[in-house]
């Protein structure tokens, strides 16, 4: 949490409660997941939800949950191929970067974090129908993305159309940023990540190589924050360092 706190200047408004846990996901390329329980209110009509690190930590709010605020799961079948020191190593570990994990997990908490699914649309209230468009739910992260033509793609789901199509160009507002759709739908990194084309050191991309360190947001992404509400320190930092849906971090082997 040290690398959010040197970035964000907005002031929560009570203290949050992190959940760490591991599990045996042996056979699993994802290293971690992470989500922040997000409510809304009953209505027959769209609305943008919240995470509760995003209420409380971006606006303030004392709302509480019986739970942690953020969970975040580790894949014990990787323990072994972690490297968990502070220093940045120059020579080669074949390691992945604890810091960098958990520092992308918690973004997934504040905000990076889509309610997009796999045949174009968005979730939906419980007890509504998956195509209802009338009771669709996003957050402010898919309220910002836009295709090639300018449009928004939840008012485009808003209006009965399809939102968007697997491997379609997405932006996130005007940060020069893409969002990670890959033609193939994968449950937990499609849509909820930022794409490395448009951002190669970006914090939130889908995966991350052995001896690779991301552990604070490039510029582009603070811009992105911004554009979701928060507060941000002036220039950024660098450190040293509901169940809808996880979001994961997956490995990604080294290429010579």
């Amino acid at each position: 949490m040290n690398t959010w706190n040197t970035l964000i200047n907005s002031t929560p408004g009570r203290t949050l409660n992190v959940g760490l846990t591991w599990y045996d996901g042996a056979d699993s390329s994802t290293l971690a997941s992470a989500y922040s329980p997000y409510y809304y209110y009953l209505s027959n009509k769209p609305q943008q939800v919240s995470t509760m690190a995003e209420a409380v930590w971006r606006d303030g709010s004392t709302r509480t949950t019986s739970g942690y605020d953020i969970y975040i799961q580790c894949n014990t079948s990787h323990l072994a191929s972690l490297y968990y020191g502070a220093a940045l190593l120059a020579e080669h570990t074949g390691k992945y970067d604890f810091q960098s994990i958990l520092t992308h997990e918690v973004g997934h908490a504040v905000g990076f974090l889509s309610l997009a699914t796999q045949t174009g649309t968005f979730q939906v209230q419980s007890g509504s129908a998956s195509t209802t468009y009338s009771t669709m739910l996003y957050t402010k992260y898919d309220s910002l993305l836009t295709n090639q033509e300018g449009q928004s793609i939840v008012e485009k789901a808003g209006n009965g159309n399809t939102a968007f199509t697997l491997g379609e160009t997405l932006s996130l507002g005007d940060t020069g940023l893409t969002v990670y759709n890959p033609t193939t739908w994968s449950e937990g990194s499609s849509m909820a990540h930022i794409d490395s084309t448009s951002d190669p050191d970006a914090l939130m991309q889908y995966s991350i190589s052995p001896d690779t360190y991301h552990r604070t947001l490039t510029d582009g992404e603070v811009g992105l924050m911004r554009s979701m509400g928060w507060n941000m320190v002036p220039e950024p930092a660098t450190a040293t360092l509901s169940l809808l849906g996880l979001a994961a971090l997956a490995l990604r082997r080294r290429r010579c």
